[in-house]
């Protein structure tokens, strides 16, 4: 449940803001902010009235010029039943010739902004609204019906008038004159006419382009149920949330419009839409969130870029998801990936490699780990310590990060030794179909053993996966098979003869895997081993150092190439 709708600029409406309060307290500088705010809402054009962008020119000049320049580069559209500016400025002129002075701006004779590709829609408002606003006065058992009929005989005779208060005016004066109306119910008519207007005309627009509209905006909540969720498109929340992002011009300059054309928009879009759900899901209260995101910022350190911004919304997102995790809460739906690795050298290739494509943030807790957003995925990168066994090796490591991610994917990166000499070349890739654990095994009498170990298949969709973006990059030379995976550190070519003995289709080995496997296995969740080969498992030399770098090089610009092209 994500905001995948357009959004409606109902705030530019100046007859709304008036249904309200006519003193209504509404900048130039707030309009602006919202209309900066908005564009962080949703991945779609933002649209608004082209009428309500005139007729406002002259209470926000600075956010409606903002308004043209984000028509210009597609970022938001201008609805109107007109095809071009003459057509537009004929029929506002005979709409509005009983109130010129309210309505000057479509009398000016100088040049006036016109949007590049106006939204043309091919029925009338005028006529939607006579319809629908003589239903609900009908519907009204407010106004007496003397005051009902003679709204309704004014909506018939005069239909060549635009439909504003000001249309109704002279009606509701002639009623509270002839004393029809009392002084409460003159007010109060005042009031719903108004409102009944300013309702319909946005229902309107929303149905147009099966819109919604952003809700939480100082003054204006009075129409927030028409929104699709009040929730997803909250003007305060997303303020709270963007608030280090739009203070970096302290710091560097920042452009929202500028950054809502990059292609970084989308990794923070996904971001802010789960962190929202994450608290509609959590706590489903507007003032609790804030309060939730002010302690977390609070707890962080300062923002100085936007790699820091984002860095700082996956740690949100983390903060969200464990607390939801906690109370039961069910987990928000985007694809989760966990990369395993088990040496500092692993890990610190993976990282740079990662950090080339999105920013990543550490998060330290009783599982500590590091987390980023690639594409549609949260990718979490996991280290154990070398050997499946032991309290830090990858069986209990990986049990535990699968209890607390619940990952999607599990993928194993990293160093391996090769299982054929004569058919394999260091650095190239070793990828898992099947993993034979060989620590399980019978001492015999004589000193031989007797393998008993499981040998687990991989999974096949990541495995096809592996085939196709191999296949497809060519950088590396990969062979699929299976492999063998024990805690001994081997340095050893009769033992690794033994174990080929045992399964001559060995492509390869390493100490971790089947801790892997074992606990992906009991968790129902997809595996794969895709390391690069450093050695044979024997004869070490002196390029140990080398052929480790060139191996996991290899191993993680595979993981990444796969991670950029993955989509669920």
């Amino acid at each position: 449940m994500i905001n995948d709708n357009s959004i409606y600029l109902h705030f530019f409406d100046r007859e709304l803001r008036n249904s309200i309060n006519r003193n209504l307290s509404f900048s130039d500088i707030l309009a602006q902010q919202i209309l900066s705010t908005a564009l962080f809402m949703t991945r779609l054009p933002l649209y608004v009235s082209l009428s309500n962008m005139y007729e406002s020119l002259d209470n926000f000049p600075t956010a409606i010029n903002t308004a043209f320049a984000l028509e210009r580069v597609g970022l938001l559209r201008m609805v109107t039943s007109k095809r071009n500016r003459e057509e537009f400025f004929v029929s506002r002129r005979s709409l509005y010739s009983f109130d010129k002075n309210r309505y000057s701006h479509y009398f000016f004779e100088e040049e006036t902004n016109w949007p590049l590709e106006p939204l043309i829609i091919f029925d009338d408002t005028t006529t939607i609204l006579r319809t629908k606003l003589f239903e609900c006065f009908n519907e009204n058992k407010k106004f007496p019906v003397n005051t009902r009929d003679s709204l309704q005989e004014s909506l018939i005779k005069n239909r060549n008038d635009a439909l504003t208060f000001s249309f109704f005016r002279k009606t509701l004066q002639d009623e509270y004159q002839h004393h029809h109306l009392s002084d409460y119910q003159y007010q109060q008519s005042i009031t719903d006419i108004r409102t009944a207007i300013s309702r319909q005309y946005t229902e309107r627009y929303l149905i147009a382009q099966d819109g919604t509209i952003i809700t939480g905006i100082p003054g204006l909540t009075l129409y927030d149920y028409l929104a699709k969720d009040t929730f997803l498109t909250n003007y305060r929340l997303f303020s709270e949330l963007l608030f280090p992002l739009f203070s970096l011009n302290k710091y560097t300059f920042f452009d929202p419009m500028e950054y809502r054309l990059s292609d970084s928009f989308q990794l923070l879009y996904s971001l802010l839409q789960w962190i929202v759900v994450g608290f509609h899901h959590l706590t489903n209260n507007i003032n609790s969130a804030i309060a939730e995101i002010r302690r977390y910022h609070i707890r962080t350190q300062k923002i100085c870029s936007v790699d820091d911004y984002i860095a700082n919304c996956i740690g949100l997102y983390e903060y969200v998801r464990r607390n939801s995790s906690e109370l039961g809460v069910p987990t928000i739906m985007q694809t989760k990936i966990l990369l395993a690795v088990a040496t500092p050298l692993e890990l610190d290739i993976l990282l740079k490699k990662i950090k080339a494509v999105s920013p990543v943030s550490s998060i330290i807790s009783s599982l500590s780990y590091f987390s980023t957003v690639i594409g549609d995925s949260i990718v979490y990168i996991v280290k154990s310590q070398m050997g499946q066994g032991g309290v830090g090796g990858s069986i209990l490591t990986l049990e535990e990060a699968i209890r607390i991610l619940a990952p999607d994917y599990v993928i194993m990166g990293g160093i391996a030794w090769g299982g054929n000499i004569k058919k394999q070349n260091i650095g190239d890739l070793i990828i898992s179909t099947q993993v034979w654990d060989y620590d399980i095994d019978r001492v015999n009498p004589d000193g031989s053993k007797t393998y008993r170990g499981s040998i687990y298949p991989a999974s096949a969709r990541l495995v096809q996966m592996f085939e196709v973006v191999c296949a497809a990059s060519m950088n590396s030379i990969a062979k699929y098979g299976m492999v063998a995976s024990g805690s001994d550190l081997l340095d050893n070519e009769n033992y690794v003869d033994d174990l080929k003995k045992e399964h001559p289709e060995l492509i390869g080995g390493d100490m971790e895997s089947a801790g892997m496997a074992a606990a992906c296995d009991r968790k129902k969740v997809d595996w794969i081993m895709v390391k690069g080969i450093c050695d044979w498992g024997y004869d070490k030399n002196s390029h140990k150092k080398e052929y480790q770098v060139l191996a996991a090089n290899n191993s993680m610009d595979t993981i990444v190439l796969l991670l950029k092209q993955f989509s669920s």
